[in-house]
């Protein structure tokens, strides 16, 4: 899976010393098996102490179904609980690729 973005690459990001959540207007698409699934302007980007910064996207940025729901559940004591899914197109998966936050904290809400 290959997710791209428009501007810079996350090595050109500083370490933030504090988390936050973030709009941003950078084109954001994610390709699976040479195909571009997910596209957006509309994202959020999360920055946290010791990661570079990753993108969540909205779910309609998906095509229609390349998520399929995946088993467990984790938990981030900044973000809260985590639900998965596979992301599937064309015969090709990669398990638990993507996850959203239903309730997240409310900094990352």
């Amino acid at each position: 899976m290959t997710i791209t973005r428009s501007a810079t690459g996350t090595a050109n990001f500083a370490r933030s010393k504090t988390r936050r959540v973030e709009t941003s207007s950078e084109l954001v698409e994610v390709e699976l098996g040479g195909r571009v699934v997910a596209g957006t302007t509309t994202s959020w980007r999360v920055l946290e102490t010791s990661h570079p910064p990753t993108y969540y996207l909205p779910r309609d940025a998906f095509e229609p179904g390349v998520l399929r729901e995946a088993a467990g559940h984790t938990w981030c004591e900044w973000k809260g609980t985590a639900s998965y899914f596979d992301l599937v197109v064309d015969g090709v998966v990669a398990p638990r690729a993507a996850w959203t936050y239903l309730a997240p904290t409310p900094g990352f809400a």
